[in-house]
């Protein structure tokens, strides 16, 4: 593990969206992929965001279950799919989707509700097999609630996997299901988690600890009770719990208890000598050396953020509940912040919502596409230019991101 944060020269500059020149149809004939985790959620999702603040702000774990619901991934121009076209061949159904990629024909589907990768053939919709597990270090491991995919940037045979039901990112070589790297947080002295429980992989020797404390190990109900019953550590003791991830205690994965940052997203950057990871639970957002495992930390302070990702000239970090996104420089220092909680609300706007900013992904060289929950729209943005188009959605929709389709898929779904 190395330092906590990147040192700020001078902090960064504070831009409103609102001070954007607004300008018509940016981005509105792109090909693209609309990603919705909910067609009919809003209402529920903005209800649950105001539970989840306010136990967040008395300091303490939210434990609410969410409810999954059906949700879609549709393939289209920007603006047909915004007013609600469904009629793409390969419109495709379940229950909470969270990312699509693709390398020519062959297109992976990952699903809150799916423990597997679906793979389908995008000339046809036909299906081509699951992939459902990785071996890792001589263990099988299950693919439980995978958030992110994204393809090596030199080798297609490459993925890497947010593995959030593991609390892990797995690098998987495709043809043959091996993992050909793993990074989990416990691993890189970020082991104990928010209820003072100390993680690791079971068989595996305690971390480095500071000073001499006393451990108490403890299985897996022990520790269950103490985290139920709000129970905390004596100074100089460490609560040692051993996971089993082979035998995961729920469907989708570890129990949150069981997770110490619930990773939500990890992508390439660099050639694929670094990978960007934020961290969901913990409000953070890290840069991990490929070669070393060591770990630098991006931004902290937070609120459930997303998807640190490579842009023209740096980076961006979607800090969802913050409603907010940073521009970081190619020295991964932040340089800017630009404030979508500055901008007004539509009329009948429940005064009490959180902010709710999803995803920022790159659509182009210059423009990003940002799904504003609050405001119930989309908004295309060009931070270089100072620019953006609003494109209004409907309040149900509960989006997770706008993406670009790699060129090299776009006459397999007929949008070349």
């Amino acid at each position: 593990m190395r330092g906590r944060t990147i040192e700020m020269a001078t902090p960064p500059e504070n831009l409103s969206l609102a001070s954007f020149r607004e300008v018509p149809g940016l981005g509105a004939d792109l090909p693209v992929v609309l990603v919705a985790k909910a067609e009919r959620g809003g209402s529920y999702r903005r209800a649950r965001y105001r539970r989840q603040r306010e136990t967040i702000r008395r300091g303490e774990v939210f434990r609410e279950m969410r409810q999954s619901l059906d949700g879609f991934i549709r393939f289209g121009t920007l603006r047909s799919l915004l007013a609600g076209d469904d009629s793409h061949r390969l419109d495709v159904e379940g229950l909470e989707p969270y990312e699509f990629v693709s390398r020519g024909p062959v297109g992976l589907f990952a699903f809150h509700d799916d423990t597997a990768i679906r793979r389908i053939d995008l000339r046809t919709g036909e299906p081509l097999g699951i992939l459902d597990r990785v071996v890792s270090r001589g263990r099988t491991l299950g693919l439980y609630n995978v958030h992110t995919m994204d393809f090596h940037p030199t080798d297609e045979d490459r993925i890497l996997v947010a593995v959030t039901g593991l609390d892990r990112v797995v690098e998987i070589h495709l043809p043959t299901g091996e993992a050909t790297w793993e990074w989990c947080p416990w691993e890189h002295g970020m082991h104990t988690n928010q209820h003072g429980v100390t993680l690791i992989d079971e068989g595996s020797p305690p971390p480095r600890l500071v000073g001499d404390p006393t451990i108490e190990r403890l299985d897996f109900e022990t520790a269950k009770a103490r985290v139920e019953a709000n129970a905390r550590p004596e100074p100089g003791v460490v609560w040692l719990h051993e996971v089993g991830l082979l035998e995961v205690p729920a469907r989708l994965g570890l129990l949150t208890w069981q997770r110490v940052k619930l990773i939500n997203s990890a992508y390439y950057a660099e050639g694929g000598s670094k990978v960007m990871i934020t961290f969901w639970q913990t409000g953070e957002a890290v840069w991990v050396d490929r070669e070393t495992g060591e770990a630098s930390f991006v931004a902290e302070g937070l609120v459930c953020p997303h998807s640190l990702l490579p842009v023209q000239d740096g980076y961006v970090l979607t800090d969802t509940g913050g409603g907010r996104v940073l521009h970081f420089d190619a020295s991964l220092r932040p340089d800017l912040q630009v404030l979508f909680s500055a901008c007004p609300l539509p009329e009948g706007t429940a005064p009490d919502d959180p902010e709710w900013v999803q995803n920022t992904h790159p659509l182009t060289q210059d423009l990003l596409a940002t799904f504003d929950f609050r405001r119930s729209r989309v908004v295309v943005w060009s931070l270089w230019r100072r620019e953006y188009t609003s494109y209004a959605v409907d309040p149900e929709w509960v989006l997770q991101s706008i993406q670009s389709i790699h060129p090299s898929s776009r006459s397999a779904l007929g949008l070349g």
